[in-house]
């Protein structure tokens, strides 16, 4: 698939140097870069005031220039985060966005802010709970950063403008969508590690470019059933990148996740007369996890999942000391296998998975499902 190799080489290149893709936009672009943690973010907020907005993904690992300001048992992605600013990797970033997603990063504002002093640090607070008062609290505080991004931007987004930034996005999520389907069509032509890559870069790359790019990639030809046993994958992030092709090499497709740079990124944004409550209504919609809990347990959400991707196993993917997700699992685990869906923890830090041991585990965890 030619095209495909082609828009890959333009997602690869922007995830490795992100500073390359924010200067092309500034060629052409009067507003600022702002960097946003890899977690639910209205993003359209940004763009709507005319900056760029760019997801933190910085490649590999790394945390020792923050050894002195982070305690050990910190999860790996606040560490890498804040010593991604202490190496200056996010010189592209005139600003930077934190969702207070966990305690862990709530505290990362303020150390962040007392360590670099970016001209621009704003923290942003979903909910953690689906409840009636979600929507209007979080219609708030999109208002309330609004005001704070378009300040700094120089332009305080109207709803018209946040309109046109929901419908491009939404133009994005759809061309991701159309794409994810040639994935679970054709795994051997479109593997889960060209999917998750995709995804990613169409969190750093400008909306209208990836739109473009995706627009160019063509159904693949048909070809024979693919061999792959199909599961689930759910967590944060698929963190390291390099996990989705050890997926591939162990014979494992992803039909269906619940990831930041995976589906749960795919979702549009509800129709609404106010752009605000739209983006309040898409958040709050957000399948259930670490970071908020939804309308149904997360096991019910997942086990509903599986049956309409006809997927036979769940792969969590987990980061070391993220207390919230690692504490849930086992209880998690026992009701889905009660289901008939077994499960697969994996555990990771930023950039890093023993790919050896990891594959052994995947490649078991297949063979036990193709027995299912």
């Amino acid at each position: 698939m030619p095209m495909l190799d082609e828009v890959l080489e333009a997602a690869q290149s922007a995830l490795a140097e992100p500073a390359g893709a924010v200067a092309r936009w500034r060629a052409t672009h009067s507003g600022p870069a702002i960097g946003y943690l890899p977690y639910d973010m209205p993003v359209e907020i940004i763009h709507a005031a005319g900056a760029l907005p760019v997801a933190v993904l910085p490649p590999g690992p790394g945390g020792e220039q923050v050894e002195a300001h982070l305690p050990g048992w910190i999860c790996s992605p606040a560490r890498r985060f804040l010593a991604a600013a202490r190496r200056h990797e996010l010189g592209w970033a005139d600003g930077l966005v934190i969702p207070g997603t966990c305690d862990t990063m709530r505290g990362l504002k303020g150390l962040w802010q007392f360590l670099e002093a970016p001209p621009f640090l704003e923290p942003y607070f979903p909910p953690r709970a689906t409840r009636p008062s979600a929507v209007p609290y979080l219609a708030a505080e999109l208002a309330r950063l609004v005001d704070r991004v378009g300040a700094f931007a120089g332009h305080v987004p109207d709803a018209g403008d946040l309109a046109a930034s929901i419908a491009i996005y939404d133009g994005l999520r759809r061309e991701l969508a159309r794409v994810f389907g040639y994935h679970v069509q054709n795994p051997d032509a479109v593997t889960n590690r060209h999917w998750y890559t995709l995804v990613r870069a169409a969190m750093v790359l400008p909306p209208e470019e990836m739109t473009a790019l995706l627009a160019k990639v063509a159904a693949p030809p048909e070809s024979t059933p693919a061999t792959g046993v199909r599961v689930l994958v759910s967590g944060q992030l698929m963190e390291p990148p390099e996990l989705a092709g050890l997926m591939d090499d162990a014979g494992l497709v992803a039909v269906g996740d619940d990831l930041v740079d995976g589906q749960r990124f795919l979702r549009p944004a509800p129709a609404d007369p106010d752009p605000l409550t739209a983006l309040a209504r898409q958040a709050c919609s957000a399948p259930p996890g670490k970071i908020q809990s939804g309308r149904e347990p997360r096991e019910a959400y997942l086990a509903a999942l599986a049956r309409e991707c006809r997927a036979v196993g769940v792969v969590f993917v987990h980061f070391r000391n993220c207390e919230m997700e690692n504490l849930g699992y086992p209880g998690l685990r026992d009701r889905l296998e009660k289901q008939g869906l077994p499960t697969l923890q994996i555990e990771t830090q930023w950039g890093t998975a023993a790919a050896g041991a990891v594959v052994t585990r995947l490649e078991a965890f297949r063979e036990m499902l193709e027995g299912v």
